[in-house]
């Protein structure tokens, strides 16, 4: 497990650099359905989201913690999730930190969502050690299925 915390640091455009090096992660590409061609205009959105932040260790962008603002018909806000590490990170513990830092500092009456390919057992596994509720599963525009999981803040 994890000895020394994590930070969160909002991404702002001067960070591009660490961007593309987790967003051409072969891992990331598959997981995130992302086109490399077009990581600058990516980037450039993302920034524009309402949470966009490195996941930093020793000083150094390891991960991303991106949610996206959606539309919906009731008083409560709702998220998309979308999070990525470092292949050299991963299964150590630091997402799970992470994601319950931000999770912490989110709204009350705020429900996220997230979408994971069924083989992605290590973001399986973090979703239900944080309590996320499994939904169902679909299958995205690219023909691949992917579980969605729901978690309401209180």
């Amino acid at each position: 497990m994890v000895l020394t915390q994590v930070q969160l640091t909002p991404f702002t455009k001067n960070d591009f650099d660490a961007y593309q090096s987790l967003m051409t992660q072969a891992h990331i590409q598959s997981g995130l359905q992302i086109n490399s061609d077009h990581l600058a205009d990516d980037f450039l959105a993302d920034l524009s989201q309402p949470i966009f932040n490195q996941v930093v260790y020793e000083k150094q962008c390891i991960g991303f913690i991106i949610l996206y603002e959606v539309i919906s018909n009731d008083a409560s806000t709702h998220y998309q999730l979308a999070f990525g590490l470092d292949a050299k990170f991963q299964h150590q513990g630091y997402m799970l930190q992470a994601l319950s830092m931000q999770l912490a500092h989110i709204q009350p009456d705020t429900v996220i969502q997230a979408e994971v390919l069924p083989e992605n057992h290590p973001s399986l596994s973090l979703l239900a050690h944080l309590n996320f509720t499994k939904l169902g599963q679909v299958q995205d525009l690219f023909g691949q299925q992917r579980f969605i999981f729901e978690f309401t803040i209180k």
